[in-house]
């Protein structure tokens, strides 16, 4: 029932009060012995039979020769440090006291690891049929069945793949050998080799996967490397396009940065989202102008004032004076300025489309360096369309 300990100690009681009891003290040292097998203590259980072997034939009775014999040849195979092997067990004679030295010798190969050598034991001695006052031995087959039945388990893993090409396939193989452990049905060596291998292929899997991620290191280390200088240079001719406001100039370069490395994909993205807001502003900002244009005051950089803008392009501003319309580029005007007239178009401007205006305009202010501006528009954008909120952070705005 696999309670080996209580066993173990009630025979370790019984062996002194039946000393001298002969042969009761030999069937005891050996079920001693083989309590201590159970219980995986190697040392004790060969105690026990080399007390059996070292005691010798316990009667010169004829009738008990066979017997004499069968404690002897038994204590000897189990007191010997290795497994008993079929040329020692071949010739058992299975209707006597021999078919417990089968089920003996089986347990011990059983707890030595040879699952594969303790099996054919274990089924010879399911086989037997000891009768008469040997028959007790009869009520160690439900045990020596549960190993059986767990050998077949252990079979069966054996015939899965033994060789793992990924950590995938190790992960897998664990959590078979994790099965197959809460399977099994006795507390014993397969249950130790079982933890052993699972141990051993969890730590295999932990080396795999920090080599495997060493080399991925490795490689982005050596792809940031290569690239890294690609889009720093992408992005500072990017500036420069910004800085005059080519907005789309400044998109295109972005565009053309050739980047495949994770973090730096995501650095582009970013910037490409910057640069495609201050396309977008400009679009607005020249339709709007084209469309409607501004009445007011519009003082350029070197102080001339006009009394408003008539229209735009890509590359010029038409304002309007005293003397009908002049061109001016854009970087004639100053950053508040632009930002002044794109603001001014939010009047009659309402819901979805004031909240596109106002985070357009928010990304022009972050790009002009105007930040306090920025987050009053941003903040603005967000009432109207929450999902700017999560755009805040390529500002330079907490979320």
């Amino acid at each position: 029932d696999g309670k080996y300990d209580p066993a173990a100690a009630a025979l370790a009681k019984l062996s002194t009060e039946a000393k001298g009891q002969q042969p009761l003290l030999n069937w005891v040292r050996l079920h001693r012995g083989l309590a201590a097998l159970l219980q995986g203590k190697t040392t004790p259980a060969r105690e026990a039979f080399q007390e059996v072997e070292r005691s010798g034939n316990f009667s010169d009775a004829q009738k008990d020769a066979a017997l004499a014999q069968f404690f002897t040849d038994t204590a000897r195979v189990l007191a010997a440090a290795g497994p008993a092997r079929a040329s020692v067990t071949a010739d058992l004679d299975l209707k006597g006291a021999q078919a417990f030295a089968a089920f003996l010798y089986g347990i011990k190969n059983w707890q030595l690891g040879e699952f594969n050598e303790a099996a054919p034991l274990f089924e010879r001695f399911q086989a037997a049929a000891p009768a008469g006052e040997l028959a007790w031995i009869n009520d160690y087959k439900p045990l020596a069945q549960k190993f059986l039945a767990d050998h077949r388990l252990y079979s069966e893993w054996k015939k899965e793949p033994q060789r793992f090409n990924s950590p995938a396939e190790l992960r897998a193989a664990i959590g078979k050998l994790r099965e197959l452990e809460g399977k099994l049905q006795t507390r014993s060596a397969l249950a130790d080799a079982v933890k052993e291998e699972a141990r051993k292929l969890t730590a295999h899997v932990a080396e795999r996967e920090k080599a495997e991620k060493a080399a991925r290191d490795a490689e982005t280390k050596k792809l940031v490397e290569q690239e890294s200088p690609i889009l720093a240079a992408a992005l500072e001719a990017a500036r420069k396009k910004s800085a005059v406001y080519d907005f789309a100039g400044s998109l295109a370069i972005i565009d053309g940065a050739a980047v495949t490395q994770a973090s730096l994909k995501e650095a582009k993205a970013a910037e490409r989202k910057k640069a495609e807001w201050l396309a977008q502003w400009k679009t607005q900002l020249i339709s709007d102008l084209q469309r409607v244009g501004v009445a007011g005051a519009i003082t350029d950089l070197l102080g001339t004032t006009y009394s408003g803008a008539a229209g735009a392009t890509e590359s010029r501003i038409v304002l309007r004076s005293q003397y009908g319309t002049a061109e001016l580029e854009w970087t004639k005007l100053s950053p508040a300025t632009l930002l002044a007239l794109s603001t001014s178009f939010f009047r009659g401007a309402e819901g979805a489309a004031l909240a596109d205006r106002q985070w357009l305009s928010a990304a022009f202010a972050h790009a002009a360096g105007q930040q306090d501006r920025a987050r009053e528009l941003a903040d603005e954008a967000a009432k109207g369309k929450p999902q700017y909120r999560d755009d805040r952070a390529l500002l330079g705005l907490p979320r």
